[in-house]
């Protein structure tokens, strides 16, 4: 093993036993560097002197990076000659504009700046690299026409150095609330908008919450609950609560540690994971991360990969047989996000600006959201399962009893309802009243496949809410991301002993000693106002 490589071991290892042998073998690596280094030296200096003999030729690296200055960058600030500066170095990303995940428009509007600060915590490593294609690196910014950084960002990084100093000890934590309240006080601007916002007026976002409230629940008495079994099978693998980690973008605007805590914290509760296709680490790293505990003798951590098809198939390929090597035990296909929903309070955070144009626009729209296909239909499925190794498909963003149905015609394993947390299409439905759809109109698509839910949850008794009504599990996202923005891996594994707390008190408080023992009849809603034409709903 190299040196270098020895050394970043060394720095990632956080077991004292794995980091003492990390140690000693840096140490003979070097020791053994430095005998072979002075025998050469010493081998050179018995050498005889030439007086005569021509002077030693100098080497110049004619690789070296070529210097731009500052200002010469921000010249070239249009989408159709668009530079920026990455940790000092100089990127032409003109061409990589279509294929940016968050679309073109923000890279174009941070054009000819630095844009370390904004990119890195929302990108995984080397994403860059990975688009060579498309973007071209120049070479690197003179330092020494780089302006200092403003007051404003050096008094932002002050008042979250003071945040975090204040934060309780996280055990004192009682619930996810006052863990979203708490890292909320940590989190930078931009990071604490796009983590709590919406599309458009947010009335999906606030729905998901309030379809929960409008649910009551039915104890039963007189149960022998001594003993409460909250274990469960779900997403292909065994899990100590019903519960998973939802895909969940860009952790790293909260932590530096990102996704990374959630691993962390995920394998030493038993709970699975769900992978965002957009997480602020590569597959790569959090596959290395995952083996490294099971190494140190932690539990392994059992992934869901999240699927956005991409235009080029052969990377969605790649990623897959990427994901199976690495040992995912599921798939999540997104089917909800086939363009970015109008995120008003982001955008305007970016900064962008709105379309002026003046010219009438006389012809059907065909503008694509980065690299996604927006072609994708039901038939696509079977291309996908293909390549998906045999493990269960669950098809992520459906809310209707009608695509649950087109779900089980077509093969998946499963479906997670979602509205993507409120972010995409604006008045679309909970989750949980699709769920309740399902129990009025077709209750056997629960008995033949595996339903999940996400979005809203905050609670025990919500996650309790929605098994009852036939879901296998609940997914969470928001309150992981908060949870390790504020605490790192201990916030992790503080939001799930919150969770499993609230779940076993309320089985016993309902009488449930098993999930299974979680009925229909343990719940009862509202009456939701809302019709389908043509369709009566019957009473649960």
């Amino acid at each position: 093993m190299r040196t270098s490589a020895i050394i970043r071991q060394l720095a990632r290892t956080t077991n004292y036993n794995a980091r003492a042998q990390a140690s000693r073998t840096t140490g003979i690596v070097a020791a053994t560097f430095g005998a072979t280094t002075a025998l050469l030296l010493y081998n050179e200096y018995q050498r005889p002197i030439k007086l005569d003999a021509p002077p030693p030729k100098v080497t110049v690296n004619s690789k070296q990076p070529k210097l731009y200055a500052f200002e010469d960058v921000a010249a070239h600030r249009t989408r159709d000659d668009c530079w920026i500066i990455l940790d000092g170095k100089v990127w032409d990303v003109t061409n990589f504009l279509e294929f940016h995940p968050g679309g073109a428009a923000v890279i174009a509007k941070n054009a000819g700046r630095d844009v370390t600060a904004l990119f890195k915590p929302i990108h995984p490593p080397g994403t860059l690299e990975l688009h060579s294609g498309q973007a071209k690196l120049l070479g690197e910014v003179d330092p020494a026409t780089v302006p200092k950084a403003g007051r404003d960002q050096n008094d932002e990084v002050e008042r979250i150095k003071a945040a975090r100093l204040a934060l309780p000890p996280v055990e004192q934590v009682r619930g996810l609330k006052e863990m979203e309240a708490l890292a909320k006080t940590v989190l930078a601007k931009r990071a604490g908008i796009y983590y709590a916002g919406g599309s458009d007026d947010e009335e999906s976002l606030r729905d998901s919450f309030a379809s929960y409230q409008r649910c009551r629940l039915r104890p039963r008495v007189l149960v022998d609950v001594r003993e409460v079994d909250p274990r469960t099978t779900i997403l292909g693998t065994k899990s100590t609560l019903p519960i998973f980690v939802a895909p969940a973008a860009h952790a790293r605007l909260g932590h530096d540690d990102g996704e990374l805590n959630i691993v962390r914290g995920a394998a030493r509760t038993g709970i699975p994971q769900g992978i965002s296709a957009n997480a602020s680490y590569n597959l790569e790293d959090l596959i290395e991360e995952k083996d490294r505990l099971v190494a140190e003798g932690d539990p392994e951590v059992a992934f869901a990969y999240q699927i956005y098809i991409n235009r080029d198939r052969s990377k969605t390929e790649k990623i897959l047989k990427q994901a199976i090597d690495g040992g995912c035990k599921s798939f999540f296909l997104t089917v909800d996000s086939p363009t970015l929903g109008n995120r008003e309070a982001d955008f305007r955070e970016q900064g962008l600006a709105g379309n002026m144009d003046e010219k009438p626009h006389d012809h059907p729209n065909t503008e694509t959201f980065g690299y996604y296909d927006t072609g994708v239909t039901w038939k696509d499925l079977a291309w996908i399962k293909k390549h998906t190794g045999g493990l269960p498909l669950y098809i992520k963003g459906v809310a209707t009893v009608e695509d649950v149905q087109l779900a089980r015609k077509h093969g998946a394993t499963g479906v997670l309802l979602s509205n993507h947390g409120g972010r995409q299409l604006d008045y679309a439905r909970s989750p949980l009243d699709t769920l309740i759809e399902i129990v009025e109109t077709d209750p056997s698509l629960t008995k033949d496949l595996e339903v999940y839910v996400d979005g809203g949850v905050r609670r025990g008794t919500d996650v309790l809410k929605a098994l009852c009504l036939g879901a296998k599990g609940v997914g969470m996202g928001r309150p992981f991301l908060y949870a390790q923005s504020a605490y790192a891996d201990k916030g992790v594994v503080r939001t799930v002993r919150i969770m499993e707390n609230e779940i076993i008190t309320g089985m016993r408080l309902l009488g449930a000693r098993t999930l299974k023992d979680l009925k229909p009849e343990m719940v009862e809603c509202l009456e939701n106002t809302h019709r389908v034409p043509g369709q009566p709903r019957k009473r649960l």
